[in-house]
């Protein structure tokens, strides 16, 4: 068995008295139609007996059609008589033909009667009734036994709670009892001739389920299952996943069933369809922006540790404000502000991966409750310090979406981080990233070698592979200096590099922003580098005896007899140390800058890790010695 248990993030931001109100009345209807009723149905039972044993004593009476068709029973007496009933007598006369059957009618009628007054069947849904009946609304406040009820309150507490939450009270109440409504009339109009009773909340709760896989598709339910005794376990499914996979069973279990069905399936599918609609309705009105003002700002509380915190912060006591966060964390480990307050202080501390894991949590949680405000007051915020890789794919995506039109170049970034999950996923997200650097004219260098990489991750998808070509070219036509510029071997035997010479201007967690001679400023994403490579040689004209600084960050090995590509820094003051550092001395400086661009890499380090770092510098004889020493066996 398998049963929805709850949300992975249940907060919401205002008490759910509309939901609650509803489990509370449901319940207590419950227990005066349901526990409190007298035993009416042995009764029915034992009324039900008598009439069918008087039927098969006198079989060529007419039972009432109204009562043969409650109880679904044959037009003759003989299809549940057995082997040791009497034989058929024959007619009697006509006066006592007359007698019997009305004696017959009379307690069929009592049975008919009894059942009527019988207050759950007088609260149902009955279709024979018509349109006129109590039961259209409170059908779906009654249940059949305590499994009824109780499966049907887990379903909607996993729900219920959050559409109000984001809807608002009034309209959260309106929906509720219209897909009640719509539900039993679905179910109904099968067969509008029919005695049967149709109650239950389930069709209510349908349409709730389906309102919320639309509304909050990527919010995480948590699931628990069991085996027997020994196999028993939990998971975690998208909400759009579990609304699929359990509309289709519903839908698979009426086309199988049909009419000999016990469960109202069609509820539950009609139920289900409108709760769709409804949300994308409000979705399209934009309902929920014109109801958050009725926000119950008053029952939400910052919790007292967090506001000290806060209070340790004005005052300049950093580490009693981390004290204090982490005492709300340890109460609420979800809390948004004490995940966002210490994440602020550890990116001042330079732990940007504990913070950058903080900050995931708040976004993730912010996502899956449709705070788009929060998500971009939030990357506003703390975005260009983050490690953006530690979002999930998907939610890296749905962020940068929120950007493209607004804020392309942070769309672009967000599309960056969400390129490293590999694959046709992570090459669809750099193709997007390339193809909003190329539409705006910026960043052609980035866009060039994402398209590439995303060709090396897609080769067995042709319209990925296509996409990419297409993008390296656009790139390509707008950088011509991409193609190295020369491929013939160099003096001291080896290909000669494509060299770019530049001059580095900013550098960020994830890029270098990288000036050409007479052209516009470029980006290279950090993870493109290769290889860091480092070393001094002599340069007319230069007033040190040790020669120039040369930095090298080479993107590309060369292949096919092609020498490596590769953008070059010839001289410190082309480094920018202290607009990068500023107040901090030059040796220190630079150790700063290679130590982030290594760190941030991961690339190979040549000649040394040593010698790029300065401990000491390698000197060599001219620039082809350095190249020879770097370059002369690789590729």
């Amino acid at each position: 068995m398998i049963l929805p248990i709850g949300l992975e993030d249940s907060r919401v931001n205002r008490v759910p008295w509309v939901s609650i109100g509803i489990a509370a009345a449901t319940v207590l209807i419950f227990l005066f139609t349901w526990v409190f009723r007298p035993d009416f149905e042995e009764g029915l039972e034992t009324r039900l007996e008598a009439v069918l044993d008087y039927w098969a004593e006198h079989p060529y009476l007419e039972l009432d059609p109204a009562l043969r068709d409650r109880f679904d029973l044959p037009k003759s007496p003989h299809a549940f008589m057995d082997h040791q009933a009497p034989a058929q007598r024959e007619p009697p006369g006509e006066e006592q033909l007359a007698r019997e059957q009305a004696r017959l009618d009379e307690m069929a009628g009592e049975l008919l009667l009894a059942m009527d007054s019988d207050v759950l069947r007088r609260l149902s849904i009955v279709p024979a009734r018509g349109a006129l009946q109590i039961g259209w609304l409170s059908s779906m406040f009654l249940h059949f036994g305590w499994l009824h009820l109780l499966g049907n309150l887990l379903f909607f507490y996993v729900v219920g709670a959050f559409l109000e939450d984001v809807w608002g009270r009034p309209m959260f109440l309106g929906f509720y009892l219209a897909g009640g409504l719509v539900a039993g009339v679905c179910q109904a109009i099968l067969d509008l001739s029919s005695q049967t009773m149709i109650l239950g909340a389930s069709g209510a709760v349908a349409a709730c389920m389906g309102a919320f896989a639309f509304r909050f598709p990527a919010r995480r339910v948590n699931f628990v299952y069991w085996i027997g005794w020994f196999f028993r376990g939990t998971f975690r499914l998208p909400a759009w996943v579990w609304g699929a996979v359990w509309f289709s069973l519903e839908v698979l279990q009426f086309v199988l069933e049909g009419d000999q069905a016990t469960v109202a399936f069609m509820a539950h599918i009609g139920g289900f369809l409108f709760g769709v609609a409804v949300a994308v309705g409000l979705k399209a009105w934009k309902w929920e922006e014109k109801v958050a003002p009725e926000l119950d700002t008053a029952e939400w509380k910052v919790d007292p540790q967090v506001e000290r915190a806060q209070q340790h912060l004005s005052e300049g006591r950093r580490d009693d404000a981390r004290k204090a966060f982490r005492l709300a964390l340890a109460k609420d480990p979800n809390d948004p502000e004490a995940l966002l307050g210490l994440a602020r202080l550890e990116l001042e501390d330079g732990a940007r991966a504990e913070a950058s894991g903080r900050v995931r949590k708040v976004l993730s949680r912010y996502d899956s409750q449709g705070n788009t405000e929060g998500i971009k007051l939030v990357v506003q915020d703390l975005g260009a310090k983050l490690d953006l890789a530690v979002l999930p794919h998907q939610l890296a995506v749905r962020i940068a979406r929120m950007y493209e039109q607004d804020d392309w170049r942070t769309a672009a970034r967000l599309l960056d981080a969400a390129g490293q999950a590999g694959g046709v996923q992570g090459a669809e997200a750099l193709l997007r990233a390339a193809e909003l650097r190329l539409d705006h004219r910026s960043g052609g260098e980035i866009a060039f070698e994402q398209a590439r990489e995303a060709a090396r991750m897609v080769a067995g998808a042709p319209h990925l592979l296509d996409r990419a070509r297409e993008l390296e070219h656009r790139a390509r036509a707008l950088l011509p200096d991409l193609t190295p510029p020369s491929e013939t071997a160099g003096a001291a035997g080896f290909p000669s590099p494509g060299v770019r010479e530049c001059q580095l201007l900013s550098l960020t967690s994830d890029r270098v922003r990288l000036q050409l001679p007479g052209g516009p400023a470029r980006e290279l994403l950090l993870r493109s580098v290769v290889a860091v490579c480092a070393g001094r040689v002599p340069q007319e004209g230069s007033m040190d005896p040790r020669g120039v600084l040369v930095l090298d960050l080479v993107v590309k090995w060369g292949a096919g007899g092609a020498g490596p590509e590769l953008f070059r820094v010839v001289g410190v003051p082309g480094l920018s140390l202290p607009s990068l550092f500023p107040g901090v001395p030059g040796p220190e400086a630079y150790g700063r800058l290679i130590h982030a661009l290594v760190e941030a890499t991961g690339a190979s380090c040549l000649p040394s890790r040593e010698a790029v770092s300065g401990r000491p510098f390698a000197t060599y004889a001219d620039l082809q010695a350095f190249e020879a020493a770097c370059y002369g066996r690789v590729g």
